[in-house]
């Protein structure tokens, strides 16, 4: 089975939104409708494992699941990098949002400088008591950086709370690379539904970037 992550970047309509702090209500409409429609499609159904007892034949129209347990990263204040005005804000908000709005059984909070790439991993690993028929949606909101690699392959990098700047081929393992993400998931996690939320604020512009695992 492939756990890898498959990015979405939704530009024009976000980025206008992403410009107006009063329409951050829009924004979370318009990821948590794309989380929605992602997981209601067929090939989102098994992703690559036997079917769930929790999952019926009319996976179009709903799918069931034993629980749904989100986890939200957020980094406003940064040890070295630029401050971002709503990176905690928006993680706590997706949280109340995905409790009230999208009736969640479990919410995981890791904000400002809680946000080491060693406390990510550790919450990816705690999430190996989830059970396969789980859903798990994980959002992050902080920076993220571009960078190429030594291979001379473009490379995706979130950064955590202590992260040095500005990356290099020599600190960038203090960095959490998108495919680590992705190992992270093959190694601890059994879910067959694991979702990623990402805004992403990538140097001087912002775009949201939506990835379903």
């Amino acid at each position: 089975r492939s756990r890898g992550f498959t990015f979405y970047v939704l530009r024009g309509r976000i980025r206008r939104v992403l410009s107006c702090p009063d329409k951050k209500e829009e924004l979370m409409t318009i990821g948590t409708n794309l989380i929605t429609k992602q997981l209601s499609s067929p090939r989102m159904a098994t992703r690559g494992q036997k079917p769930s007892k929790y999952c019926s034949n009319a996976i179009q129209e709903r799918l069931n699941y034993r629980r749904k347990v989100s986890v939200h990263f957020g980094v406003s204040a940064y040890q070295n990098w630029k401050p971002l005005n709503n990176g905690a804000s928006d993680a706590t908000d997706l949280a109340n949002r995905f409790k009230i709005a999208l009736n969640f059984d479990q919410q995981i909070v890791v904000l400002n400088e809680e946000v080491t790439k060693e406390r990510i991993e550790t919450v990816f690993r705690d999430l190996a008591s989830c059970h396969e028929d789980d859903l798990i949606v994980v959002t992050w909101s902080g920076h993220g950086c571009p960078f190429k690699l030594a291979n001379k392959k473009d490379a995706g990098f979130l950064v955590p709370y202590d992260a040095p700047f500005p990356i290099s081929r020599k600190n960038a393992m203090e960095y959490v690379e998108m495919t680590e993400l992705g190992n992270w998931a093959d190694k601890y996690i059994v879910s067959r539904h694991v979702v990623s939320f990402w805004i992403v604020a990538f140097r001087v512009c912002q775009t949201l970037v939506v990835g379903v695992a």
